[in-house]
């Protein structure tokens, strides 16, 4: 055994007079406050040497009671609510001495990850760490913030937790266990804790840090990186697919020591652009430095949120009603739930699926950086747009696409090799869950699809495309009954407007949120989306993202349904009907529908032995049109390979 863990604490050492000194010393310190017993803080060391002897002997007899506790609720300048403990000036002495004998002790068993209440740490040093894990490639950042932690602690854990480490003998257990289990007064009611640590109690921030211990441990075990500041827990990982699959576990982990995640702080995201416990990132070079935030009260929204935004990358959802104005340099969105900083220089695109009040001026703004904005209704359609006025790169580009969009003979070869990859990308889905699951309905589809593409080489117009891609989409919908396992999601035919069920609901969504993607990037480019390859210009004001979404949407936007049905992360209760028998996503499926989209978006994928993500795949398209037009490339469209 380690000769620092041979001796236990004991009541001699906390009530030693050098102990007591510093604890006196630490009060006297303090505003000149009255505890419930009546005694001011700068009467407590003569409170102290007169009744030192009685208290010690209570103590070591273990007839010492701690005094009630009085719980107050205040409201904070930003609205929300804190608890507020007072307790008897006796008790104070006593916790800081107790917590001063303690804290070397429980230090040396606290992990190196945690910069919480320990002596020669700060949220500096955890930014540096995470800087440092960012620095070294792990770019992508799993936050988990506990809900509530110091009201959900359990005291059977905790105390058993004291008494394994095996520190203090049986009178100092006894003590501690007793201010654990103190009584409350609450409203004019008394009642003792069962569970939770008082705030206020000067124990309470060392039991809390060590509460966690074993969590950091398992983490450490994973050979994760991770910082702990408090109940904030950031882990960093090379890939957003290593960040996913850990979440949960460590959800689980947390939830057996009777914690949940508050989901309106955590998430996964790229750790360079959050802000951490009041520190940002700023690239210098090739590395990130540290640097405190300009402004601690605005709440810069780079997160995931369970309530009124959603964020993938640049583009940002609002899926719930509110008011967005122009603040300062950037913008501000708000409503019931809060205030929320949208940073002006990291978004492309808003898309609004609420009903939302403009600032005057609000638009010029946005339009001078370039941001574009899509509004969509509860059924899931796009009803209009907001186009910033900034100017494209070349006309000239534009001239050639009406060239191409016109002139059948130039237009029909660029149209075979996308419309045969568009199908190619049908039959490569259907091949992965063909190896997974068999089945001879998407076999026979594999073989007519092979087929189709032979038909697509030897057509003669663009009409004949149409129709032979028509063809393909029908057969290839057939094997979503097969694809999906869950009897609660039937799919009998696409229905658009409006979709009759809940998977037609999706892929109209999640089409819907592809379009407006490559939208945005089309705007960024010299292209003009008025000319597409295939769609039909005449009648619509976008058509060139219809067809490079059509791409990608058998990859992302299908995948995305088969695995939220087949993993059981959307239910029935996710979706809502509205007007004319049309069923939607509501809000909540809303959410989880953007989010798992972002996995996908993020997922890495080699092409050519070099590693993309999807969302890296879509520039790169937009910009291999551009230069088939401006420059005369060659252009090959995107073929997904499984």
């Amino acid at each position: 055994m380690d000769e620092s863990r041979c001796s236990k604490v004991t009541v001699d050492d906390i009530a030693n007079d050098e102990n007591i000194n510093a604890a006196l010393e630490h009060l006297e310190s303090k505003h000149d406050s009255c505890g419930l017993d009546g005694i001011k803080l700068s009467e407590l060391r003569e409170y102290w040497n007169t009744n030192k002897e009685v208290i010690i002997l209570a103590i070591k007899e273990g007839k010492y009671s701690p005094g009630i506790v009085s719980v107050t609720e205040i409201l904070k300048p930003n609205g929300k609510r804190r608890t507020v403990a007072k307790l008897n000036s006796i008790d104070r002495l006593i916790l800081r001495a107790l917590t001063q004998v303690l804290s070397p002790v429980i230090e040396r068993e606290l992990p190196n990850a945690c910069f919480s209440y320990r002596q020669g740490r700060s949220a500096l040093d955890a930014a540096t760490r995470a800087a440092q894990y960012m620095d070294e490639g792990f770019i992508w950042v799993c936050e988990l913030d506990v809900k509530n932690y110091f009201d959900n602690i359990r005291h059977d854990i905790m105390l058993n937790q004291i008494k394994n480490l095996d520190i203090v003998d049986d009178t100092v257990f006894l003590l501690i266990e007793r201010y654990i289990h103190c009584s409350i007064e609450k409203y004019g009611e008394e009642s003792v804790v069962d569970v939770g640590l008082i705030q206020g109690s000067s124990l309470s921030p060392l039991l809390s840090n060590y509460y966690l211990f074993e969590v950091d441990k398992w983490i450490e075990a994973e050979n994760l990186h991770h910082v702990r500041f408090g109940d904030d827990i950031n882990i960093y990982f090379e890939t957003i697919e290593g960040a996913y699959k850990y979440q949960d576990v460590v959800k689980q982990w947390l939830n057996e020591f009777g914690l949940q995640i508050n989901t309106k702080k955590g998430g996964i995201y790229r750790g360079e652009n959050r802000t951490y416990l009041g520190y940002e990132f700023v690239k210098t070079g090739s590395r990130l430095v540290v640097k405190r935030t300009s402004s601690s009260k605005k709440q810069i929204y780079n997160k995931w949120h369970s309530g009124a935004i959603e964020k993938i990358d640049n583009v940002y959802h609002i899926i719930n009603s509110g008011i967005l104005t122009r603040k300062d340099f950037t913008m501000l969105f708000e409503n019931d739930e809060g205030k929320y900083y949208l940073p002006i220089e990291t978004v492309s695109s808003l898309n609004v699926y609420s009903d939302i009040t403009f600032s005057s001026g609000f638009f010029d703004f946005i339009s001078r950086r370039g941001v574009s904005a899509i509004f969509v209704n509860a059924k899931g359609e796009r009803i209009g747009s907001f186009i910033p006025a900034y100017p494209r790169g070349s006309y000239k580009t534009e001239l050639v696409q009406v060239d191409y969009r016109v002139n059948e003979t130039k237009r029909l070869p660029i149209a075979k090799k996308y419309q045969n990859a568009n199908i190619f990308n049908l039959r490569a889905v259907l091949r992965y869950y063909e190896r997974r699951d068999g089945g001879e309905e998407i076999s026979k589809t594999i073989e007519f699809l092979t087929e189709t593409l032979i038909k697509t080489n030897e057509a003669k117009d663009v009409n004949t495309l149409l129709m032979l891609e028509a063809q393909a989409r029908q057969k290839y919908y057939h094997c979503f009954n097969r694809i999906i396992n869950n009897k609660d999601f039937m799919f009998a035919t696409r229905s658009k407007r409006p979709p009759k069920d809940a998977i037609n609901a999706m892929i109209s969504f999640g089409n819907t949120i592809l379009y407006q993607r490559f939208a945005a990037l089309i705007y960024q480019s010299s292209l003009d989306i008025r000319f597409g390859i295939l769609h039909n210009s005449y009648y619509r004001h976008e058509s060139l993202n219809l067809d490079l979404a059509d791409l990608f949407k058998p990859v992302l936007v299908d995948r995305t349904i088969f695995t939220l049905i087949n993993k059981k992360m959307i239910m029935l209760d996710d979706f809502q009907e509205v007007g004319n028998n049309g069923i939607y996503l509501n809000k909540r499926g809303k959410r989880v529908f953007i989010k798992e989209l972002e996995k996908k978006l993020h997922q890495v994928v080699k092409i050519n032995q070099v590693a993309k993500t999807y969302e890296q795949l879509m520039k790169d398209e937009v910009k291999k049109v551009e230069n088939f037009y401006r420059k005369g490339d060659i252009y090959k469209p995107y073929k997904y390979v499984n």
